[in-house]
């Protein structure tokens, strides 16, 4: 790993292999494969572009093979011209005072029918103006673009169609039955058969996850140390905007563009790597997000209509149907961003934020505006009213619905009927927001320090919203990221310029047979961790003293500094889940003496997340290890070791998407007895599902007791800063009135010694006795007396 040094300069990570080769980039970026092996008729040897290769693997595996690739990349590109078609010809080519009867056909009194409101060809493209003819030609070169990179895509695509049934023998249906997990697996096998990579003999997960996401990973860090300019400030309160338009620009700029610091897919350009250069870098970058604010200002209008009409087309059939769909939450393009763990694949991602759908939903809920409620149920009822008499008086005479603006009364009424349901509060709704926002942080992992105990109030509600917000307030964001982009990038985005340029520097890593990656994400946690997530140490025997390199494990000997560390626990977070989804990955010494730590140290956290949701009966620590038990199936609780050692489960099968899981686990379930008349595949399906259900449970787990932890360790922290201080300034008063009592002269003159006998309580008298007796008397609680022996009775009243 990493070790404890400054942050100004760029740095080499040697490999952990000391016989392997340096990497030396190659001079393009495409995908390309040499045939060095004569015996067969396609070997994969040098990949030169291995980070758009295992991008590709992936996506062909998450999109299910070729075949739905290549379909989704025609219906886009005929989306497009049905779009560009359709918009004309409402514009161009319709006759609508005919249509709307504003004027009788000629010459005649029939009736009109659907090809009299067409204007014919030769007069429709005569009567096209200036402005449509700019805009069709945009749309031609447009769409030329995408036809061009389709086709490039396509023939990627189909190469990697060739190695899966080639190389990695997966062919047909069975790509649809194998998760991300055995692709990983199958793929390291052929590393090890026809060396894609030359400068390393093996593959691990975190090679391939990080050149996956090396870019993705690189937006996680920049958000979690607030260098992206996401946060807008009006009117006195703070706003995230993080629409498409700007994390498109933003990437392109810092990542895939020709003026990005990446010279290609992963390396660095050298004048990124001196600190000399900051100060130049910094100011044309400026000048390129200026750049780039002033050509989204120019295509505004252009881009503006496209997404109105895409817009439109897209969500009016569904709002016709489900008025109260636009009030459907989902997570915003921000939240996926700030939630995401360092190296987590979109679909792990995906699976988290859907299991925190539900308890996030019942805690926006908890938050009912008394006033809306009432106006809401007024107007329901006043559209309702209505809606019933339209109805009424149609079952009388069905030609009521011809006279006009009829059916558009009767249709907007019913959709304000929808809309004003969505502001009533639930009937059986109970009012519970901080255990709500825990079950939501069991599955999202991160929340804000400030969040604790404050759950109910107003203002956490406003910051969650921003991460879990309506669809309609997510398609207004989009609707107007052609007006606000332009702003951020030429106001905001400069003054952010130095900050991004400093970190693409300090942050950034030559590994061996990788290439330049975030230093962050590769978990280094003396460097880049934040000791108030560790938790507290704890006493291990002799045979747990190695970690899972098979090396001593090392103590956080080494502090990192305040700038480097990663904020809310975002490393030691990433580090657990990682492990977890990765049972196969060997972590460097200091990695395993965090998971040691977690192992040990936090033995009850699977009952705190158990009696949170009731998901799994009982279980231990999420990385606990029994010596009984296999070591990946040891992490699991009773549940997944019963269904090892043959206890039936039920669950649901193996989904394609679901998260990697270990072989061993799968290999185990399998391997356990069954009953004779259940299918073999179906059971080992069903005890899968189980497993990585339990798998995600024992994290939820782990990661509330890792927060419980972190703010423990804060209160003592500030508690001991307090009684500190309090101490100070004791000492200091004492000593400021010690010397101001030196400094005056004596008001009385000094009394001789007495003796000690002087100070010993003297014998009262009996009239005392009874006044002390009464003054005990009226002190005890209750009417209690005092009984001889010191201690209290009560007695009546």
């Amino acid at each position: 790993m990493l070790g404890s040094r400054s942050n100004d300069q760029y740095r080499r990570l040697e490999s952990y292999m000391p016989d392997e080769e340096e990497e030396i980039p190659p001079a393009h970026s495409f995908v390309h494969f040499a045939d060095v092996d004569k015996r067969s008729s396609r070997s994969w040897n040098h990949v030169e572009n291995l980070d758009d290769f295992f991008h590709r693997v992936y996506i062909y595996h998450q999109k299910n093979g070729f075949v739905c690739i290549l379909a989704m990349e025609m219906f886009s590109l005929l989306q497009f011209v049905f779009i560009v078609c359709l918009s004309t010809l409402l514009i161009q080519c319709i006759d609508y005072p005919l249509l709307f009867h504003e004027r009788l056909l000629s010459n005649t009194t029939r009736q009109v029918k659907l090809e009299d409101v067409f204007y014919p060809v030769d007069e429709c493209m005569a009567s096209t103006s200036t402005m449509m003819q700019v805009l069709l030609s945009l749309s031609l070169v447009f769409l030329l673009t995408r036809i061009v990179h389709a086709a490039i895509n396509v023939l990627k695509f189909w190469e990697i169609h060739m190695f899966y049934i080639h190389a990695l023998d997966i062919r047909g249906q069975l790509l649809s039955d194998l998760t991300w997990c055995d692709v990983l697996t199958k793929l390291r096998q052929v590393q090890s058969e026809h060396q894609m990579c030359i400068h390393k003999r093996d593959l691990t997960p975190l090679d391939v996850y990080s050149r996956i996401l090396r870019f993705k990973n690189y937006e996680v860090a920049m958000l979690n140390k607030d260098v992206l300019p996401v946060k807008l400030y009006c009117c006195g309160s703070e706003f995230v905007f993080f629409s498409r338009a700007l994390k498109l620009n933003l990437e392109f700029l810092l990542f895939w563009g020709p003026w990005a610091p990446f010279s290609n897919n992963w390396s660095l350009k050298e004048v990124y790597k001196r600190k000399a250069a900051r100060e130049a870098l910094a100011a044309e970058l400026r000048h390129k997000f200026v750049l780039m604010g002033v050509l989204n200002l120019i295509f505004a209008p252009v881009i503006l209509l496209y997404q109105i009409l895409f817009s439109f087309f897209s969500y009016a059939d569904l709002l016709k149907r489900e008025p109260g769909s636009l009030g459907v939450r989902r997570w915003s393009l921000y939240a996926r961003l700030y939630l995401r763990h360092y190296n987590e694949l979109e679909h792990e991602l995906t699976a988290r934020l859907n299991r925190a759908y539900r308890p996030a939903q019942m805690y926006l809920n908890c938050f009912v505006s008394s006033l809306g409620a009432i106006v809401a149920e007024n107007v329901m009822f006043l559209s309702g009213s209505i809606c019933a008499v339209i109805l009424v008086l149609t079952v009388i005479d069905e030609d009521t619905l011809e006279t006009q603006h009829v059916l558009t009364i009767l249709t907007l009424s019913g959709l304000l009927t929808a809309v004003c349901r969505g502001f009533l509060p639930e009937d059986n709704l109970i009012y519970c927001p901080e255990l709500l926002l825990r079950a939501v942080l069991a599955h999202t992992h991160y929340m804000p320090a400030a969040w604790r105990d404050h759950a109910h109030t107003q203002a956490v509600r406003r910051e969650f919203d921003q991460l879990f917000q309506l669809k309609a307030v997510h398609l207004l964001e989009e609707l107007l990221s052609p007006i606000i982009t332009p702003f951020v990038l030429i106001f905001l985005a400069p003054s952010k310029a130095l900050e991004m340029i400093d970190f693409v520097r300090n942050f950034s890593v030559d590994v061996v047979g990788v290439g330049d990656v975030c230093s962050i994400a590769l978990f280094d946690v003396s460097r880049h961790g934040n000791p108030d997530w560790r938790p507290p140490s704890a006493a291990t025997d002799p045979t747990e003293a190695t970690g899972e390199a098979g090396e001593k494990e090392t103590r956080f000997t080494n502090l990192p500094s305040q700038a480097a560390q990663s904020e809310e626990g975002k490393v030691e977070l990433s580090l657990l889940n990682f492990a977890l989804t990765n049972p196969e990955w060997r972590p460097p010494a200091e990695c395993s003496a965090l998971l040691h730590s977690v192992r040990h140290s936090l033995p009850q956290a699977c009952t705190v997340y158990d009696s949170l949701l009731a998901s799994v009966s009982a279980g231990g620590s999420v990385l606990g290890q029994p010596s009984s038990l296999p070591p990946l199936l040891a992490s699991a609780s009773p549940i997944a070791r019963g269904a090892a050692g043959g206890v039936r489960v039920t669950g649901r099968g193996v989904r394609r998407k679901a998260g990697p899981l270990s072989s061993s686990v799968i290999s185990a379930a399998a391997h356990a007895p069954i009953a004779e008349e259940d299918e073999g595949h179906e059971t080992l399906s069903g005890r899968v599902g189980v497993l990585r259900d339990l798998v995600a449970d024992e994290m939820s787990s782990s990661v509330l007791a890792m927060h419980d932890n972190f703010h423990l360790r804060k209160e003592q922290s500030v508690h001991h800063l307090s009684s500190t201080a309090y101490n100070q300034v004791t000492c200091h008063e004492d000593a400021a009135q010690t010397e101001a009592a030196a400094a005056l002269p004596p008001l009385h003159p000094v009394l001789p010694a007495l003796p000690p006998a002087a100070f010993r309580p003297q014998p009262m008298h009996s009239d005392e006795e009874e006044e002390a007796a009464d003054s005990r008397q009226a002190l005890l609680p209750g009417g209690a007396t005092a009984s001889s022996g010191g201690s209290y009775k009560t007695t009546p009243r």
